[in-house]
This record gives C-alpha cells, structure tokens and sequence, in this order.
C-alpha cells in the first residue's frame, strides 16, 4: 500500500493513519515485552460505562511509581480508578489519537484530578467531538500526572 501524506484539501492521507498504526504497534509492542497486564478501551465503551471512582486521597493510599523518582512522575493514587464496566484501572494511555470524544476528555480530567496516572503516546490529539480544539493539547498536558512521550 503506498502512503500518502496530507492532502490538497488538507486532509490527513493514508500517511498519517499508517504512522498511528505504526506508533499504535510499537506501543503494543513495548507493553507485551515488559509483561504488563493491560486492555484495550474504545471511547464508544467508555462514553457508556466509563467512570472515575475516588476512595480519599490520604497519603497511606500513595505510592511513588517505579520508574524514576517522585519528584518527576508524581505517584499513582491507589484510591482512585478510572472505571469501564467492572473494570477499574490506575493507569490510562491515550495512544496517537487525532481525536477525543468530549466524554473522555472529561473523565481524564477527573482522574488526574483524583491522582491517577495519563501517559500520552505519540502526537497529542488536537480535536474533540471532531471540530478543532486549539487548547485540548495543553489541556492534557497540564493535568498533575501526565506523562507525554
């Protein structure tokens, strides 16, 4: 298949997807390699069945995260999940995305917010619901915790 890069009507063309597949894979490929448990979400999912749940955020649930030193990372909160059905997870990794829904970037705030842990792979996203949002990338990146590769 032969890639091609944005468009004259200034549309992202099959380049740009074959980079979210290639950055999307690696990121796969790093998480199978370290052995980590993890789950794939889809925004259709979390809009419906997506939470945060918060438990108090004394110092005695925190714990300084592994890879490097606190200062740096912050520390993963263990009493605050963010929830999809019966699933509760302390980490959330937003892949390269062009595009988040209004509901996720919400629920992410709230989990920052509560002292859970977003790392951001690849490009950050620069549109919500579809339309252009100039502040969402620095948005993200000024949530407490956030991590961006």
């Amino acid at each position: 298949m032969e890639y091609k890069s944005i468009g004259e009507d200034g549309m992202p063309g099959n380049n740009y997807y074959g980079d979210m597949d290639k950055d999307f894979n690696f990121m796969l490929r790093i998480l199978v390699g370290i052995q980590a448990n993890f789950e794939l979400g889809d925004e259709d999912t979390i809009e419906e069945y997506g939470s945060v749940e918060e438990y108090g955020n004394t110092d005695e649930y925190r714990n300084a995260w592994e890879y490097g030193n606190e200062e740096n990372y912050g520390s993963v909160d263990k009493s605050c999940r963010f929830v999809v059905g019966h699933m509760r997870y302390r980490v959330v990794i937003v892949p390269n995305l062009p595009v988040l829904r209004q509901k996720t970037v919400e629920l992410l705030e709230k989990f920052s917010r509560a002292g859970g842990r977003l790392i951001i792979m690849g490009k950050l996203p620069g549109m919500v619901d579809g339309k252009p949002d100039n502040n969402l990338a620095e948005k993200l990146l000024s949530l407490k915790g956030t991590i961006c590769s």
